[in-house]
């Protein structure tokens, strides 16, 4: 929110407290207007970056950080999150903090924070000081879950650092998923379950703060199949040792036999890149990453066939088992999941496509209807067809 001040960095507004103060800070009810203007005109799930932790308490009138219950709630506090134009600078950082709050008590605010908000900046000061030095910053950078920092300033800073430092700091900025340890059904029947626990680490500074969706992926050769899996990776806190992912999928009782290869894809949800892998999440283990699909291979190899044990259905759809819930299959066509696929559907896939975004349009996997990894006005056009009895099934999708 850098609407005040000299390069937004909100200080020597016209719109400043009294020149007394330091760094003359900006009137409450200036930060609050602009604030709520923001927060109207961006999308529910956007957060606004405030300059300062001060502002933040200021703006929200309350000194209590963002408990992890309100996570994610849409909540004007759930939106604010944090940017600091003087990281690592000083004591209280040019004057970031130095509101009555000592550097100790501002850094355990802005790390409760920071758990579920974007946390960002750019460093500013002498090079190898107190706070700018590697260890500290490292150690900073990972307790206030920092997601972003301007590579271009303060470069001196980086350089200190040496091109190893560089590197890890680099790769620990947002997040970073590790697989720990798969374990899985060694061969499954047509019909049957299949049990799959994964493990996982995040060795990054911060979660991922925006929600995307996460597929299970079948694959045999240009054949796929996909459910879609229920967890949320914004909860993938760096602070957890072991993310366990513990799942049961129903595997279809027409599907081919052979050995199945097995994906995690964790796309974006915007319909506009949602098959387009440079904004999948990529893991950071070695020969796991598919850079064609935005595919993390997980499983090389599961052998699907009639003489496999366990109890078998006659159902041909493949999704997860949900144990608290009677399971609902994936209705191709169905983006909005009211239970049906009509013109209401193919308007929603037509309204992404062309980058409208609409809100009812909640299942992105039901949208991609020809099953070719793309979502567009084809698949608008085929759940048109459907509606209207010129087509009886998405027949490209059937296993």
């Amino acid at each position: 929110m850098g609407m005040f001040g000299p390069w937004g960095e909100c200080h020597s507004s016209s719109h400043s407290k009294v020149s007394t103060e330091l760094y003359y800070p900006v009137q409450t009810s200036a930060l609050k207007t602009v604030f709520d203007a923001f927060i109207q005109a961006l999308p529910a799930e956007k957060q606004v970056i405030i300059r300062r932790p001060y502002y933040i308490r200021e703006i929200l009138n309350t000194d209590t950080p963002l408990p992890d219950s309100a996570a994610y709630t849409n909540t004007n506090q759930a939106r604010s999150g944090y940017h600091n134009d003087a990281y690592l600078n000083s004591a209280d950082d040019g004057g970031t903090f130095a509101h009555g709050w000592s550097r100790s008590q501002e850094l355990t605010y802005i790390s409760q924070m920071t758990k579920h908000t974007f946390f960002g900046g750019e460093t500013f000061g002498t090079p190898n000081s107190t706070y700018n030095n590697y260890s500290n910053a490292l150690y900073e950078s990972e307790l206030q879950h920092m997601t972003y920092l301007n590579i271009d300033y303060q470069t001196s800073i980086y350089d200190v650092w040496d091109s190893s430092g560089k590197d890890t700091f680099t790769r620990r900025l947002g997040y970073r998923f590790v697989l720990n340890s798969i374990e899985y059904s060694e061969e499954v029947s047509p019909g049957g379950i299949f049990h799959l626990i994964i493990n996982l680490k995040n060795t990054g500074f911060s979660s991922p703060h925006l929600l995307r969706p996460v597929e299970l992926i079948l694959k045999l050769g240009i054949t796929e199949l996909k459910a879609t899996v229920s967890v949320d990776p914004r909860f993938w806190n760096r602070e957890e040792d072991n993310i366990i992912i513990d799942r049961r999928f129903k595997i279809p009782a027409n599907i081919q036999t052979g050995n199945w290869e097995v994906y995690l894809n964790l796309p974006d949800k915007a319909l506009s890149i949602f098959s387009n892998p440079a904004y999948s999440i990529r893991f950071a283990n070695n020969n796991v990453w598919i850079p064609a699909s935005g595919y993390n291979k997980i499983i090389d190899s599961v052998p699907i066939h009639q003489d496999a044990p366990g109890q078998t259905t006659t159902e041909t759809s493949f999704y997860e088992i949900n144990p608290n819930a009677t399971p609902v299959p994936l209705i191709l066509g169905d983006v909005n999941s009211d239970g049906n696929v009509n013109i209401i559907d193919a308007l929603l896939v037509a309204m992404y496509y062309i980058g409208l975004n609409p809100p009812d349009l909640v299942d992105l996997t039901a949208a991609d209807t020809n099953c070719d990894s793309n979502i567009n006005i084809i698949d608008a056009l085929l759940i048109a067809q459907f509606y209207v009895s010129l087509i009886i099934s998405f027949t490209n999708c059937t296993p």
